[in-house]
């Protein structure tokens, strides 16, 4: 979605106030910004960091220039391509620090830095590579991934290593996979396909919808459980991931 853009507002007292704003990027001059007379104003930011300020002006004439108001862009720093060039799918954070994602090829990367560096802890050859799609974690020491043909990997040391879990259920891509709580974890995916573990991950059991949607995303926040799929369905739960309900939604749209 679209970043909201920047609204600053200045107080000021007096008779017949008069507002004159200005922007300036980086170091350079100070310029008017059209349009802009009013007590608050909405900024473009500029090509580069800056600020903004406000020149009000009364009745008399004599005017006032507020100090300047930072405007910083919001900076994203590629950090490497190395261990891997491939398409990453999830990430998911197990505590302040630690991190994972997954990815094509059955990639799995760790950062232990909060991100600023990554190793790899799961490769594969390519006889072997299925994509994984989630990631998630019920604790700092336990985690899930899931992947294509109904993938099931599982940790119990916080990401270092990875154990394929077995399961007799359908094999369909799984592109999303999420925790509850500590114990209860629903993983989804293709041709409405919802599967729920109540022993952390070790085994899943299916859970009926009665749809065969595309499941794109799924989250759990406070007890509550929402699945968005690709055709445009929202499906809630409150009791874990144990029964679903379909959401009103507005417009069926691609929810990813």
């Amino acid at each position: 979605g679209s970043v909201p853009l920047p609204q600053f507002q200045v107080a000021a007292a007096g008779t017949g106030l008069s507002y004159r704003w200005q922007l300036r990027a980086g170091n350079g001059a100070w310029s008017d910004i059209a349009g802009a007379t009013g007590a608050s104003v909405v900024v473009t930011p500029p090509p580069a960091d800056g600020a903004v300020r406000a020149i009000v002006t009364n009745a008399a004439g004599d005017s006032a220039t507020s100090d300047p108001a930072a405007l910083a862009r919001l900076h994203w720093r590629a950090i490497s391509g190395l261990p891997t060039g491939d398409t990453m799918r999830d990430v998911a954070w197990l505590d302040a620090n630690t991190l994972v994602a997954v990815g094509d090829k059955g990639i799995i990367l760790r950062s232990a830095d909060a991100g600023l560096t990554w190793q790899m802890v799961r490769e594969t050859d390519a006889a072997h590579a299925t994509q994984l799609g989630g990631v998630a974690f019920g604790s700092s020491s336990v985690g899930v991934a899931v992947g294509d043909n109904g993938l099931f990997l599982r940790t119990v040391d916080g990401g270092l290593h990875w154990l394929t879990a077995a399961t007799s259920l359908p094999s369909q891509a799984l592109q999303r996979v999420a925790f509850a709580d500590t114990r209860t974890a629903v993983a989804a995916g293709a041709n409405g396909t919802v599967l729920r573990s109540t022993d952390a991950g070790i085994t899943w059991n299916a859970v009926n919808l009665g749809t065969t949607d595309l499941f794109e995303n799924l989250v759990f926040r406070q007890g509550v459980g929402l699945l968005a799929s690709y055709e445009g369905n929202i499906y809630r739960t409150i009791n874990g991931g144990a029964q679903w309900s379909p959401a009103n939604v507005p417009s069926q749209i691609a929810l990813g």
